[in-house]
């Protein structure tokens, strides 16, 4: 396994050497007559240091990243219960249950939602429906993407105009014309409330626990939202945005969906990290100070700027040219032991060569990331297609890491 190590900055990296040897930036931090840094939560993101290692073996990974298929989630049985015995016309569709189990959401779909759209209701812990969630003006989106927040206070998820109200409902007829009997059997007028503002591209929609006070989270219409990530202590959420013509784009040359990470804080404030599009999911550091996301083979770092009122780096970390030389040992070693094993190759795997005109097969970019400890940034480079029909095809998934420490001119 072949470790790289270094230090970045948020405009250029100085120098970059090999095994084991660290890297130096010119620029100076002043941390004024504050004592040493002692967590990496108290050191900006231009300030870090970091070790990558190459091919992490499975059995040193999170058992939860071991498998390359991903996780088929169990339907919360209280709530599917009811399902199949009372609402026989509903299709469940997904069940997320609360960080304490006292109350489940249930996303299904009924005979008038439209293909991708879906209601969602909440349920207590033991299976008794309390409400619906969404007025009939909102449908939800991306069905994966509903989540409560880590403390359990909140629900957020991705919402969107319904396609269903934008049906004018049936005009009466004039009250003249109605029989004593008719009128009688006119519907109660609905009390006049607040109603809840919906748009033609997808937003980020919150409201509390108990399904109250439901508001758009983010306004920009136009922009869709695809993908939000809570913060571990539940104050902000991480997220991607693109516009359609770049959400079709990705589709027809059958990639991810790509769009511009941002951070969006529950009053609705949101700052834009980066103006390049990528496909890798943002992820949070486990202490919420920090996001990582990653374009083409280059990892990048940023200040959350959340919950400390200072002025928010960024760090790029250059992965290129070590991805590289690991993929070509990679693929080396892959058709030595199809060879020892006596079988046939990869046609592809016989132009591996330390030539850069030429990359090896298994050399792709970074499509995921993991944050599973302060210090502990997994990345996941593979290729990655979606083709028509939904067929994906995912190959060549290998997993990396980058330890990560306080510059030595920090702690000097």
């Amino acid at each position: 396994m072949k470790v790289i190590c270094g230090v970045f900055r948020q405009v250029k990296v100085t120098a970059l050497m090999v095994c084991g040897v660290w890297l130096f930036s010119t620029a100076c931090f002043d941390l004024g007559t504050r004592p040493h840094p002692r967590t990496l939560a108290e050191i900006p993101a231009e300030g870090l240091a970091y070790k990558f290692e190459t091919d992490i073996e499975s059995a040193n990974l999170p058992v939860a990243l071991r498998s390359p298929e991903p996780t088929v989630e169990a339907f919360q049985e209280a709530v599917k219960k009811d399902f199949d015995s009372r609402r026989v016309e509903d299709i469940l569709l997904r069940t997320v249950a609360a960080p304490d189990g006292s109350r489940v959401l249930a996303l299904y779909e009924t005979a008038e939602t439209l293909e991708g759209e879906f209601r969602i209701d909440l349920y207590d812990g033991e299976g008794n429906l309390q409400r619906a969630l969404l007025p009939r003006e909102i449908s939800g989106g991306f069905p994966q993407k509903v989540a409560w927040s880590p403390d359990g206070n909140l629900i957020a998820f991705i919402g969107v105009r319904s396609s269903t109200a934008a049906q004018p409902a049936p005009t009466p007829p004039p009250l003249d014309e109605l029989t004593t009997p008719d009128i009688a059997a006119l519907p109660t007028p609905s009390p006049l409330v607040p109603g809840v503002p919906a748009f033609s591209s997808e937003q980020i929609y919150i409201c509390d626990r108990e399904g109250f006070g439901l508001r758009p989270l983010t306004v920009r219409d136009g922009l869709i939202y695809f993908h939000f990530a809570w913060s571990p202590d539940s104050r902000a959420v991480a997220a991607l945005a693109c516009k359609d013509e770049e959400w079709n784009e990705s589709f027809d040359k059958n990639l991810q969906p790509a769009g511009r990470a941002r951070v969006v804080t529950l009053d609705g404030g949101e700052r834009l990290l980066d103006d390049r599009l990528t496909s890798a999911l943002p992820v949070w550091s486990p202490d919420a100070a920090k996001i990582a996301t990653a374009y083409n083979t280059d990892a990048v770092i940023y200040d959350a700027a959340v919950s400390i009122p200072a002025p928010p780096t960024a760090a790029t970390i250059p992965l290129t040219q070590a991805l590289r030389a690991a993929s070509i040992s990679y693929d080396a070693t892959r058709v030595q032991s199809q060879q020892t094993a006596n079988t046939t190759p990869v046609a592809a795997t016989a132009t591996v060569t330390s030539n850069d005109d030429t990359d090896p097969l298994s050399f792709n970019p970074i499509v995921r990331l993991e944050w599973i400890d302060p210090a502990t940034l997994l990345i996941q480079t593979g290729f990655v297609r979606r083709y028509a029909g939904g067929k994906e095809v995912n190959d060549y998934l290998r997993w990396h890491a980058l330890r990560l420490s306080p510059q030595a001119r920090l702690l000097g």
